[in-house]
């Protein structure tokens, strides 16, 4: 992969790690968040909430990641990069659905909105890591 084209990749990745962060925040705000606060800033820990929390942690890991790129722009950095995008990836969708998931009641906005939200980042997230792994493999 050519410098230009790692820059661009690591761009690539920041931006979905942003989107990462802002979809339970501000796009589709979990319960308990925004709009869905609850009265007095009180928020209680539910799958919702942790969700929120984990999704963040891995889109600030992301930004990390693309900007490790952007500092070190050549392909023994990116390769590795790679794998942890494919990684975060992959857990982006996994903490919605499987490991901490969201509520349980289908009208619930986390339901309809940021569970599928996250999987779309997550497999947008997954695609951007093989993508880069492609790019990057020896030729």
């Amino acid at each position: 992969m050519h410098m230009k084209n790692i820059r661009i990749y690591s761009l690539l990745v920041i931006i979905i790690s942003v989107l990462v962060i802002l979809i339970p925040w501000l796009l589709f705000p979990v319960c308990g968040v925004g709009r869905y606060a609850m009265p007095g800033g009180m928020m209680k820990m539910h799958g919702c909430s942790a969700t929120l929390y984990s999704v963040t942690i891995l889109g600030i890991a992301g930004i990390v990641v693309g900007l490790v790129i952007q500092i070190i722009p050549y392909r023994k950095a990116a390769l590795p990069a790679s794998i942890v995008v494919v990684v975060l990836g992959v857990l982006v969708v996994l903490f919605p659905t499987a490991i901490t998931g969201v509520c349980r009641v289908a009208i619930m906005p986390c339901v309809y909105g940021t569970k599928p939200a996250l999987i779309f980042a997550g497999i947008v997230m997954v695609l951007f890591g093989i993508a880069g792994l492609i790019l990057n493999r020896k030729a």
